[in-house]
């Protein structure tokens, strides 16, 4: 990670994934989560926000448009 923030809430993440295993795989049950997912996932949403950044329109002053 570039800046080293983590942008989400790990335990948020964590009950979201372990909750939709049982009903997007409920013949696999698990009950950790990676540290590395979380890093991936931070990366990915952080590259996500810098890129919207870059496209979005100049004008106005909010930030109105993730793409």
């Amino acid at each position: 990670m570039s800046n080293g923030k983590m942008l989400l809430n790990k335990a948020h993440v964590r009950a979201y994934i372990l909750s939709r295993q049982k009903e997007i795989r409920p013949g696999w049950a698990f009950k950790n989560v990676s540290a590395q997912v979380y890093d991936d996932l931070n990366e990915r949403v952080r590259l996500w926000i810098d890129g919207s950044l870059r496209r979005h329109p100049s004008k106005g002053k909010t930030f109105t448009q993730i793409a």
